[in-house]
């Protein structure tokens, strides 16, 4: 049964004595609110839907974020950037100090339009939601919480728009590997778009999971799919690429970090983008405004999607790519109207 009293300072103390349950007491400004919660409690009781939350409201969400860290980033595929995240909320969150149990969507609503008015995308904003988002789930269901509510579930956010279409044309791809002054880069540039491997798969990519003879790289990375070991089929155009590839003593393919490749892409892009303006000025011919405009390393994935499939039937293209899903399958494949009109003939 629940009992009301009131405390020296004035305030309304519920404490509710149930069977089956731990003795349970929370103190409120008003009676209305004290003698709400206990009827909310007791009647969950007596359907056995509570559960108790106790280790929830002690434990603060910078506790929790910590722990997150030390338990939980580790294991992902994008530690780093999730450990930037981190970073992140930890600066902008008003709720460090909030236990678990008081955080409610109007809190996350309030980080949201903080993220929204400093000019955060969208899809940025909902990256780092969904990681407080994991935390609530890994805190309900293994940190003994089992009576947490997650908050940000109830908070909408804009719709992401940041699917690309964009195609990387031969010609683009020799002025890129031309404008190089790296010989590996080149080399990291043409197998990209020869295998649609992403940026970390190449980069640990090891000679000794390479089968030249039988045209096959077998992918040993943390894919997005965890756990999974992927055999990536070889072209004629990737293996001579690999042919030409001197061995590193240390038996990787290419030496260095995913983002140092994305850097001296980006560097080729601009200075390939240079030689094209000034050679088209003085030739003076005219110039394609899209030729080498807005080009990014990841959009050779899609060009080698959108390249396979011309050949490759839905299913073998999601193996060979590495789908789970055929919504992200299709998102990589971007066929041009001349491609579509010459399989219809």
């Amino acid at each position: 049964m629940a009992t009301l009293s009131t405390t020296e300072t004035g305030k309304w103390k519920a404490r509710v004595r149930k069977f089956g349950a731990p003795d349970r007491s929370k103190t409120f400004t008003r009676k209305a609110d004290a003698e709400a919660w206990a009827r909310k409690l007791e009647s969950e009781i007596e359907r056995g839907t509570w559960h108790d939350n106790q280790e929830a409201e002690r434990c603060s969400f910078r506790t929790a974020l910590d722990r997150y860290e030390a338990e939980v980033t580790p294991s992902k595929r994008s530690e780093v950037n999730e450990r930037s995240t981190l970073g992140i909320i930890r600066s902008d969150a008003h709720f460090m100090d909030y236990g678990l149990a008081r955080i409610g969507s109007g809190d996350i609503a309030r980080l949201r339009d903080k993220w929204k008015h400093d000019g955060v995308k969208p899809a940025t904003i909902k990256r780092r939601a969904a990681v407080i988002s994991h935390l609530f789930t890994v805190a309900s269901r293994e940190w003994d919480m089992s009576g947490l509510v997650n908050p940000v579930h109830n908070v909408s956010f804009e719709p992401v728009t940041d699917a690309r279409s964009r195609r990387v044309s031969d010609e683009e791809l020799d002025a890129i590997c031309d404008a190089s002054e790296s010989q590996e880069l080149a080399a990291f540039v043409r197998l990209a778009a020869a295998t649609g491997m992403r940026r970390g798969e190449l980069v640990s990519l090891q000679w000794k999971n390479i089968d030249l003879k039988n045209k096959v790289a077998r992918v040993l990375t943390k894919s997005k799919v965890k756990g999974r070991v992927r055999d990536v089929p070889l072209t004629a155009g990737a293996v001579k690429v690999l042919r030409a590839l001197p061995r590193r003593i240390d038996g990787h393919v290419f030496a260095g970090r995913p983002d140092t490749f994305t850097q001296a892409f980006v560097r080729s892009v601009q200075r390939a983008h240079k030689q094209y303006l000034e050679a088209c000025e003085k030739s003076r011919k005219p110039l394609d405004e899209q030729f080498l405009v807005d080009v990014r390393l990841h959009d050779l994935r899609h060009e080698a999607a959108s390249r396979f499939a011309q050949v490759l039937q839905a299913h073998e293209l999601a193996k060979v790519l590495g789908h789970a899903t055929l919504q992200m399958l299709m998102r990589y494949y971007n066929p041009t109207a001349k491609e579509l009109a010459a399989k219809l003939g």
